[in-house]
């Protein structure tokens, strides 16, 4: 197997509805993979997963509330009969400076990237324990706002740098 064949796999891609997340989803159908379509948006997540294929499957919602991120999970078990990946994409950006920065903005960022990012690697962890843990592969896009201090602060805690 090829290091870009991902037959067999199931991935879950979230805010996949559109621009990145989009492209991941749809390389790694290419690629041969299953993929749970994440989105706030689903009728975006829906031409996504058609994009996909036939081995996709839509899961709607904020993945920043613990009941979709179970969900995502739980599709690509009952769909797939596992999960290998999650692409934790959904992000939102409100770039200011840390003196302009509201505390919803700063609330909902962090919900968006570092709780998502917590809950989905949580539910993933719970459903494939105790075996398979240490081969599931969890990965958060990250997207450096200079500006922006409360992503600055959702990076440092999801990879340990703040750029």
């Amino acid at each position: 197997m090829k290091a870009s064949d991902l037959t067999g796999k199931a991935v879950v891609v979230t805010g996949a509805g559109r621009g990145l997340g989009r492209a991941y989803a749809v390389a790694l159908a290419r690629a041969g993979a299953a993929v749970v379509v994440n989105d706030l948006d689903e009728k975006a997540a829906e031409e996504t997963a058609a994009l996909c294929g036939s081995r996709a499957t839509v899961a709607a919602g904020d993945v920043g509330d613990r009941s979709t991120a179970d969900a995502l999970v739980a599709r690509a078990v009952d769909r797939f009969e596992r999960i290998d990946a999650i692409v934790t994409n959904a992000g939102v950006l409100r770039d200011s400076v840390l003196w302009k920065t509201t505390d919803d903005d700063f609330d909902l960022v962090v919900r968006t990237h570092l709780r998502a990012t917590f809950l989905c690697a949580r539910a993933a962890a719970v459903r494939s324990r105790p075996a398979a843990v240490p081969s599931l592969a969890v990965r958060s896009v990250t997207r450096s706002a200079s500006t922006s201090s409360s992503r600055a602060a959702t990076s440092a805690g999801i990879g340990g740098t703040g750029s």
